[in-house]
């Protein structure tokens, strides 16, 4: 019988840790940019917020008193007017006094107001949840501004943060890439140990399932001239190894960008699902607790603000504990989305090539 190498999964991590030290450096270079970029949106989001509640309480506040002016005493001079008035002549004060009270109530909504009890919309945390819905164009419609001025300055404003916004989320992306490359080595290495010591034929029977996503843990390799920096001790050839590396800083940074496409294209599908259903059910559970609202109804405020979809009728009913979760959550929500959406659009892009390819071949032959 064959006997299983003696392993557990805190010892594979350890020596994942130890042996692809790059994936930290990395990771920890990619945080760093997160943070800067995260700063830059905040600062812009909060700037934005301010400037439209300015400008549309200004605009609210001259119809604040809409409510007020709303005449609902009419109903008790209709009723005294039965005494005197025919019956048509009553039927017809009736249904002007009731048009009257129809504008009155349009023009009081069309205000902003959206309670009775004169209670602003446009407040700092839902001016900053509209900065969030405009930046990444999860179009929240509930919230809309209504003053010309201010319509304008979200037209202005949209061309700067959404691509601030989609830089940041970039960033994001390569983060989830660098941990799921990590999470990767994690399950090749852990496997590899556990598997008895077979044949090969049954050795790549068993390790099936684990190709794609060894092959995605061994795609992205530490560039060699890190390699020779770290190993080299000579003070002289290391400066000499620095500036032919400061040198092609240019052209590193460019094949960063191809190997980020060149990740997206290759992480594991059944990991990236799994994932991405672990993220909603930990995230609709912490906003069902947080907002108080039926589980279902949670995940599908969730799903519809990674997804960038944002019906009114289920936007975030509390923008404030709102504002607190997307900054946990939502945003790496949409990072972890758009890696799905690239991974799919890849593998249809694949397929069509491949039909064309054979149907191609075909007409040939």
């Amino acid at each position: 019988m064959a006997v299983v190498k003696p392993s557990s999964l805190w010892a594979s991590i350890r020596q994942v840790w130890a042996r692809e030290q790059w994936i930290w450096r990395d990771l920890i270079r990619r945080f760093l940019s997160v943070l800067g970029l995260g700063f830059a949106n905040s600062t812009l989001w909060l700037l934005f917020a301010i400037a439209m509640q300015t400008i549309e309480a200004n605009y609210e506040a001259s119809y604040k008193c809409g409510v007020k002016r709303v005449q609902r005493q009419f109903i008790e001079a209709l009723w005294n007017e039965t005494k005197t008035l025919s019956e048509s002549d009553w039927k017809s004060l009736a249904r002007h006094h009731l048009m009257n009270f129809e504008d009155q109530l349009h023009e009081a909504v069309e205000a902003g107001v959206h309670s009775y009890s004169g209670q602003k919309a446009w407040t700092i945390s839902n001016a900053l949840l509209f900065s969030f819905s405009v930046a990444s164009s999860a179009g929240f419609g509930v919230l809309v501004p209504s003053s010309p001025v201010g319509m304008a300055l979200m037209l202005i404003a949209s061309f700067i943060l959404c691509p601030v916004f989609f830089a940041l989320l970039t960033e994001i992306v390569a983060v989830h890439l660098t941990c799921i490359k990590w999470l990767s080595f994690v399950i090749t290495n852990y496997h590899q140990d556990q598997l008895p010591v077979v044949s090969s034929q049954e050795k790549a029977t068993s390790l099936a399932w684990l190709l794609p996503i060894q092959a995605f843990a061994t795609s992205g390799q530490r560039d060699p001239l890190e390699t020779q920096l770290d190993e080299n001790n000579d003070p002289n050839q290391r400066e000499g190894l620095s500036k032919d590396h400061f040198v092609n800083e240019i052209r590193v940074r460019r094949g960063e960008e191809m190997s980020l496409l060149r990740d997206i294209r290759r992480v594991p599908l059944v990991l990236l699902l799994a994932l991405l259903g672990l993220y909603l059910i930990c995230g609709s559970f912490v906003l069902c607790v947080a907002t108080q609202v039926h589980p279902g109804l949670s995940i599908l405020q969730l799903w519809n603000t990674i997804t960038a979809i944002g019906f009114a009728e289920y936007s975030p009913l509390d923008s404030s504990v709102f504002l607190v979760l997307q900054l946990c959550s939502v945003v790496g929500g949409m990072a972890l989305f758009s890696i799905y959406v690239s991974r799919c659009q890849n593998m249809v892009l694949q397929a069509k090539d491949a039909w064309l390819f054979k149907h191609a071949h075909w007409k040939r032959s």
